[in-house]
């Protein structure tokens, strides 16, 4: 989640631990975070699921494991959820070709990220618009 130029972390570190789960070079980012966290370019917040928000992201089809995103960007006021998931954009999509993937995510097709940025002020987007945002 990003929030006024600050990427935004979960207090209890659930979203770090899985970053670090998923990478090669786990110590490396870890290390990194620490060291983004002193230099207040990430924050960690506390946040507690809003019922309302989970059950409109269920309805839409957001995997369960990925909703974590949503409340804690909801939490923040984040202005962007960063991510390559089509999850975030179409998640009956999952599985679709790269090509139509791109196409989705380009054009911002899906009612998850459409839902997000209409509802929530969130956008959806990958590392290369944050100039944008």
């Amino acid at each position: 989640m990003l929030t006024d130029g600050v990427i935004v972390l979960d207090s209890k570190e659930i979203i770090l631990n899985e970053w670090i789960s998923c990478a090669s070079f786990g110590d490396s980012l870890t290390a990194w975070v620490d060291e983004m966290i002193l230099n207040g370019k990430i924050t960690l917040i506390d946040y507690s699921n809003d019922s309302n928000l989970s059950k409109k992201i269920k309805i839409l089809g957001m995997p369960t494991k990925d909703r974590k995103y949503v409340q804690l960007a909801f939490a923040a006021s984040a202005k962007a959820i960063v991510t390559n998931d089509i999850d975030f954009y179409s998640p009956e999509e999952k599985g679709c070709t790269s090509e139509r993937a791109k196409i989705i995510k380009n054009k911002k097709l899906g009612k998850v990220c459409k839902f997000l940025k209409k509802d929530l002020g969130v956008l959806v987007c990958d590392w290369l618009e944050i100039k944008e945002i």
